[in-house]
């Protein structure tokens, strides 16, 4: 542990959470905002299989799963607010 000194309007994040969260964190920390405002986010992906069965077996994989999820978080990163994280 590290001893710390907040200031007024901080906050402290635990660190699996600040981990899970760093892309998000460091938007923020440049000056992006989250939320506050109605924002239609697109999300366009580009899958291919063979059929129905190998695209269901695909998204069942846990990993694939997770690949899929931070795909999305990513990209609702980069639009959000419409202001484009580059």
């Amino acid at each position: 542990p590290i001893p710390i000194v907040g200031h007024g309007q901080e906050e402290v994040i635990r660190m699996p959470y600040a981990a899970q969260n760093r892309d998000l964190l460091q938007y923020i920390n440049a000056g992006g905002t989250v939320g506050g405002s109605s924002t239609v986010i697109h999300n366009h992906f580009n899958i291919t299989a063979l059929d129905a069965k190998s695209f269901d077996e695909y998204v069942k994989n846990p990993k694939n799963a997770r690949s899929l999820r931070n795909a999305v978080r990513l990209d609702q990163l980069r639009y959000a607010g419409g202001n484009g994280l580059v």
